[in-house]
């Protein structure tokens, strides 16, 4: 009997791997040929062919004898056509999972890379709530600088960013129906508790207003519908500091209702909405894009505003709103840059402060929490008054 391994079978087995080893040579040759060739490599399946591009830069032999670069070379490498990882035939949810997930996580609710980078969770209900399309869109194409968010609009065309907002938006709840909420399918008991969670931070615990429009009084109540009322729940209000609740069942939507019309006395329900009606007479002026202006710069407000935000929110948001560069202490996200304040509202600023957001260290400063107690109307102001205090010194 041989062993495996028996002078007589040394010359086949020395064979076998210069056989081998020439095979793996010539494949990486011509591997290699293939990319400084083409610049790609062809990689075939069953009924497919991918290539993997790279960077579409100007590379040395597209240079003249003096070292500058052509004309037709700037003009290939900068054409809104080349375009070497095939965005846009990428769906939403493609160029997100690509571009989007190695920060924000698959889901948008984590950082699988590092938890304790400032990275914002996104696949949030009180985060979307707030945060317009507009918010969203500007955020991904213009980025937040001095931070890890790059302006995704020099790589993705405005299409593309529009899909990702779309992808971003469709985690939100559908939300309830409106014109199936009646105030007589409601219980007021339940509705109670469901305002005192989740309104009162604006509204005030008994409808007396606050942030957002006193609601206790029948020159509102006397002049809405609950189709009205419903939608102004679940939808929101544009430009206002009024989020969506879509999270919201439509039982709930009911309950809140009856509590809201318990206050209606005799006063009898409108079958329709009254004309010219005047539900926000306190905050009537408005920014350049339609959005209510809830803060007004003074010396008090900025006294005030600043020494709110040094007690509430220094401790996640860190001085002025920044961080010291390397500083992985706060986990929060950087609020004083300008394509952050460029985005975010007065209203979605109020909405985030008074409502805070769920499952992170976010709390609602609208009403009393184990954290703390609550701050008032004005104070929330004065925050946001300080916080635009930081375009002034961009």
């Amino acid at each position: 009997m041989k062993l495996p391994f028996s002078p007589e079978r040394l010359p086949v087995i020395i064979g076998v791997a210069l056989a081998l080893g020439g095979a793996v040579t010539v494949t990486f040759l011509v591997v290699i040929g293939a990319v400084l060739w083409n610049g790609s490599i062809p990689i075939k399946g069953d009924d497919t062919q991918q290539t993997f591009h790279e960077t579409p830069d100007v590379l040395a032999w597209q240079q003249d004898a003096n070292g500058s670069v052509s004309d037709a070379a700037t003009e290939s490498a900068t054409s809104t056509e080349v375009d070497p990882f095939d965005y846009a035939s990428m769906s939403g949810e493609e160029i997100y999972t690509s571009v989007c997930s190695l920060c924000h996580g698959a889901d948008g609710t984590s950082n699988p890379l590092n938890p304790m980078i400032r990275v914002p969770t996104i696949n949030n209900p009180d985060a979307l709530a707030a945060a317009s399309d507009d918010f969203l869109y500007h955020i991904i194409a213009k980025g937040r600088s001095g931070t890890a968010m790059a302006p995704m609009e020099e790589v993705l065309t405005p299409a593309g960013v529009q899909k990702v907002v779309d992808y971003i938006r469709a985690w939100e709840a559908k939300g309830a129906d409106p014109s199936k909420a009646s105030a007589g399918l409601g219980k007021a008991l339940a509705g109670r508790e469901h305002y005192r969670n989740n309104c009162a931070s604006c509204h005030g615990m008994i409808g007396e207003g606050g942030i957002g429009v006193v609601l206790n009084t029948p020159n509102v109540l006397g002049q809405v519908t609950d189709h009205t009322l419903a939608d102004s729940i679940i939808n929101g209000r544009a430009g206002t500091a009024m989020a969506s609740w879509k999270h919201l069942s439509t039982q709930t939507v009911n309950d809140l209702l009856a509590y809201l019309r318990s206050w209606q006395g005799d006063i009898p329900v409108p079958e329709a909405d009254t004309p010219k009606r005047v539900v926000d007479a306190k905050h009537t002026q408005k920014d350049a894009k339609g959005n209510i202006i809830y803060h007004e710069i003074s010396d008090r407000s900025l006294h005030v505003g600043k020494a709110q935000y040094e007690r509430n929110c220094l401790e996640c948001h860190g001085a002025e709103g920044k961080f010291p560069m390397g500083d992985m202490t706060h986990i929060a996200p950087t609020l004083n840059n300008k394509e952050f304040l460029e985005a975010a509202s007065d209203g979605y600023l109020l909405a985030t402060i008074a409502r805070g957001r769920e499952h992170t260290p976010m709390r609602a400063f609208g009403v009393d929490t184990p954290a703390g107690k609550k701050l008032g109307a004005q104070s929330m102001k004065d925050i946001v008054a300080y916080i635009r205090s930081w375009e002034q010194s961009e």
